[in-house]
Parts: C-alpha cells; sequence; structure tokens
C-alpha cells in the first residue's frame, strides 16, 4: 500500500462526521496529479488497487454498500462458492475470496476491457485464494455484444443496454452463459451465493441459467434493482422477480444496512431508487441462512 493508500485508509478510520469526502478528493487529485493508481486497504481488509481518474474509485472508498457487505460476511463460509456477474474491479470478488478460503472458490465475469484489467490486477494480487476471472458478459445466449463505457461516468457503469449521450468507448465482447459455464451449483454442504449486477441485463443472464436455478443445489442470489437501466432492457424489474419466484420459487428480500433482512413487499418500478435484494429459494435455503445468522427470513 502506498502514501496515498495509506492515507486515505487513515481518513476511512477516522470519527469524521463532516469533512471527510473533502479529504479523500483532496487525496485523489494529488492521485491523479502523479498520473497513477493507487493501492488501498478497504473496508473488512480489503485490499484494492484503485484508478483515481475514475468516480468509481471515490464510491468505493466511501464503504458503498454496507449492508451487503455485513451479509456477504456472515452467509459466506469456507468451502463456499461465489459467483460474480459483473465484478468490476473486484471489490466484492476480493471480499468473497477472504471469506470462502483456498477450500472454496470465487468465479468473476467482467466483460469491458478497462474494468477487467484492473479487475485481473487486484486478483492476481490477492493471493492463494481460488479466483477465476473471466473476460466475459453473461446473457441468455452465447455469442457476441457491444458494451459501453461513458468517459464522464463511473466505469462501473457501464452496459450492453444504455446508451447516454456523451463520448464513450464500445468494444466487442463474448457472451457467455451460466448453464454452459457449470459455475453454479453448491458445494457439498456448501452454499453457492451468485451475484448479479449488470446495468440492466440482470434478467437475461438469469434466463441464461435456467438449469442451474431449477438444481437441487441452486445458488442464494444478491441483484441490483434499477428501474432505469432495467427499462433500458424492455422489462420491468416487478416482471423479473415474478418470473423468479414463479418459474424458480425464489423469494426476494429488501438488504438492511445491519446486514439482516425483511421480505421486499412492493417494488414501485417508477422509482429512482437502485438497491440489492437476497433471492432465496425454498425453505432449506431460508434455513441455511439463518443457521449462519441472517435474521428476517
Amino acid at each position: 500500500m502506498d502514501l496515498y493508500g495509506s492515507a486515505l485508509a487513515l481518513v476511512n478510520a477516522l470519527p469524521l462526521p463532516r469533512g471527510r469526502d473533502r479529504l479523500r478528493l483532496a487525496i485523489l487529485r494529488r492521485c491523479r496529479a502523479r498520473g497513477n493508481r493507487v493501492a488501498v486497504r478497504l473496508h473488512a481488509g480489503c485490499r484494492m488497487v484503485l484508478d483515481p481518474h475514475d468516480a468509481m474509485t471515490i464510491h468505493l472508498v466511501r464503504d458503498p454498500e454496507p449492508g451487503l457487505r455485513r451479509l456477504l460476511a456472515r452467509v459466506l463460509r469456507r468451502g463456499d462458492s461465489f459467483v460474480d456477474v459483473g465484478a468490476n474491479w473486484g471489490y466484492y470478488t476480493l471480499l468473497a475470496a477472504r471469506r470462502v478460503g483456498v477450500e472454496g472458490s470465487v468465479t468473476a465475469f467482467e466483460p469491458e476491457p478497462y474494468n477487467h484489467g484492473i479487475l485481473l490486477e487486484n486478483t492476481l494480487r490477492a493471493g492463494p485464494a481460488r479466483i477465476r476471472v473471466h473476460a466475459a458478459a453473461v446473457g441468455e445466449h452465447e455469442g457476441v455484444a457491444l458494451i459501453r463505457r461513458s468517459t464522464d461516468r463511473p466505469s462501473g457503469q457501464a452496459s450492453m443496454v444504455v446508451r447516454d449521450a456523451g463520448q464513450a468507448s464500445e468494444s466487442e465482447v463474448p457472451v457467455v452463459t451460466l448453464d454452459a459455464c457449470c459455475v453454479c451449483p453448491a458445494p457439498p454442504g456448501g452454499l453457492c451465493v451468485l451475484k448479479v449486477d449488470v446495468e440492466g441485463c440482470e434478467w437475461a443472464v438469469f434466463r441464461g441459467a435456467r438449469q442451474a436455478l431449477s438444481s437441487d443445489r441452486r445458488p442464494v442470489i444478491i441483484c441490483e434493482l434499477n428501474n432505469q437501466t432495467s427499462l433500458a432492457a424492455s422489462y420491468r424489474p416487478t416482471e423479473m422477480l415474478a418470473w423468479l419466484n414463479g418459474e424458480h420459487g425464489y423469494d426476494a428480500y429488501h438488504i438492511h444496512e445491519t446486514g439482516h433482512v425483511s421480505p421486499l413487499g412492493a417494488h414501485d418500478d417508477a422509482s429512482p431508487l437502485v438497491y440489492e435484494v437476497l433471492l432465496v429459494s425454498g425453505e432449506a435455503q431460508r434455513q441455511a441462512l439463518a443457521n449462519r445468522g441472517v435474521r428476517g427470513l
């Protein structure tokens, strides 16, 4: 961890009710002036290389989704498997690798070339964890697709369906399906957690995983609900949730900051809110999660 990474870690640790973001931005401006990446220890001991020129960096150093981070800490155990679809720079990939250890497995998919390069650098620095990284998008059918990364938005918002105005880089990337990759079955005696955050293409990912979602060893799912990106892909989140429930028996739960959950209730398709949900199928999964300390199922 370099000088600037140490400074960011110190700011994160200080009890500053106000002014924390100003200090973070000041440090990142110095990093930009040097034109280099910064290595920093983030939350829960996660070490990452970040690009100070990208708005994704300030998002990550803020502890962006504490509820999801705490939930994963409760759910994942040594020997489990974790599949990260839309891994970006690898924040959750690395957190999961620390939890499942060398006895478990982590598989990350990130198609956008810029993001994949940083993801690969981060996973190579992660030590002996079993992490497999794929430079591919995940969808309903195998093939190729164009992914677009806007130069004036965080790199985590690269998408195959959202087309914002402004400058952007486009790349042709391979598309695979989860069923073809066979990465989702839960290990014997353990759990598989499937995280899907792909800027509007979530339903396509699930439609390409019908066999995995119908299996006796089906994964527990963590999925982003985003009305804007879903509508760009011509569906509403409520339609996807109804399909997951009707076809595969998944019930949706809201993830609270504590890392516990509660039944989702009615989702407002007109809401601008973006949030993660936990999807659980069957009493056996509910009991397994409850035994690991997840309350509210």
